[in-house]
Formats: C-alpha cells, sequence, structure tokens
C-alpha cells in the first residue's frame, strides 16, 4: 500500500472513532519509525474553540478528504474524534437510563393501579 492509501485509512479510523488521541499519536510515531520523519507533513492547524460537535468533526473529514495531511491536522482531528465520540456516547447513556426509567415508573404504575383495583 502507498503512503497516500496508509494516510487516507488512517484518517478516517480516526474519524470513526477507532483511535484516540493517544492512539493517534503513537500511530504517527510508528509511521514515523517506518516510513521517516517526512512521511506527514508539518504545517500548523486552524483549530476552533471547543466546544466541538459532530459538524465540526465533519468540516475536517471534508478537509482531510481534500488533502489536508499535516501530522498536527491528524493529531487534532483525533482530539476531536475522540471529544464528539465520547459525547456522543454519553448521550446514548443518558437516553437508556431515561428510557429504563421511564419503564420502571410506568411498570411502578401499573402495580399500583391493580393494587388499588383488588383492594
Amino acid at each position: 500500500m502507498d503512503q497516500a492509501n496508509i494516510q487516507s485509512d488512517f484518517f478516517f479510523d480516526i474519524v470513526k472513532g477507532k483511535y484516540t488521541l493517544k492512539g493517534t499519536v503513537k500511530k504517527i510515531e510508528e509511521y514515523e519509525a517506518q516510513y521517516g520523519k517526512d512521511f506527514f507533513a508539518d504545517y500548523d492547524v486552524k483549530k476552533k474553540d471547543k466546544p466541538w460537535d459532530i459538524d465540526y468533526l465533519n468540516e475536517l473529514e471534508s478537509q482531510g478528504i481534500a488533502g489536508m495531511a499535516s501530522k498536527q491536522f491528524f493529531i487534532h482531528v483525533a482530539e476531536v474524534s475522540e471529544y464528539v465520540h465520547n459525547n456522543m456516547k454519553k448521550k446514548k447513556h443518558k437516553k437508556f437510563l431515561l428510557m429504563i426509567s421511564a419503564a420502571v415508573v410506568a411498570i411502578i404504575g401499573v402495580v399500583v393501579i391493580i393494587i388499588s383495583k383488588n383492594s
């Protein structure tokens, strides 16, 4: 596989949340050890301030597709991806807990109605 394909696969794995920020930095170091320090371009990236959301991650993904490939860009994408995916997991967890709570309240309500009818 050539450099462009390796970087592309790595980039999309970062966007999907397969790599944490730490994992991304480690993988970059591995690629640089294997392919040389110039495997990734070296230029700064314009960053938005937190809070980050899925729209910003999608914006970064578009920039990556358009050819952004610096080490700093990959690290920033990993940082944003980790932040966004963690927030998405928390929201899903909260929704799940709310659904469970609602179900428990409904069951208790049914039990109270049945008990009151039988009394």
